[in-house]
């Protein structure tokens, strides 16, 4: 046997690039098909944050541990406010948070993007202001697109999901302003 026999590393790996491009895809347009988090993964999520890390050392910024611990504590946190809110289920794990939290961090990618080319101001502050709600919103969807996917309704709940994300994502706005 040789090397023609053995599958991609990717494929070995278990990274599917097609569902972490149309999980991005759904982030950007604020549309969620099916179940985004039935094949939850991290390679988006870590990719997401790597470029928000990225993007921050071209302004001069070592943020990557601060960025990565953050990600951690969120995700948790995160997933103990969702458990507490279906109490008898537990349609969610800790890892499909961590995934949810990182994909909802690619607006903030954007937002790094245009503070490299942007200066502080209004239009700035009004992009920020625009990404922290977007991504709070993407993570807000993608945990109800899994819930009502499992047949657990959370539409009342959903402010009380959606301010923790904003809370969370509002700090990464920060980070990435000043």
């Amino acid at each position: 046997t040789g090397f023609e026999d053995e599958p991609p590393l990717l494929e070995e790996l278990g990274v599917d690039l097609g569902g972490i491009y149309r999980k991005a895809m759904g982030v950007l347009t604020l549309r969620v098909k099916g179940d985004p988090l039935e094949d939850a993964d991290l390679a988006g999520p870590i990719t997401a944050v790597m470029a928000l890390g990225t993007l921050h050392l071209l302004t001069g910024k070592l943020h990557f541990g601060i960025l990565l611990g953050w990600s951690l504590l969120a995700s948790f946190a995160l997933y103990f406010v969702t458990n507490i809110l279906i109490y008898p289920s537990s349609a969610l794990s800790a890892y499909m948070m961590c995934s949810v939290l990182g994909y909802g961090l690619v607006p903030q990618v954007a937002l790094g993007a245009l503070r490299l080319v942007l200066p502080k101001g209004v239009v700035l502050s009004g992009a920020a202001a625009l990404t922290v709600f977007w991504s709070a919103k993407t993570a807000t969807n993608f945990v109800s697109a899994r819930l009502r996917a499992q047949q657990i309704s959370i539409e009342e709940q959903r402010l009380l999901l959606f301010f923790p994300c904003l809370l969370t994502y509002a700090l990464f706005c920060l980070l990435t302003l000043y």
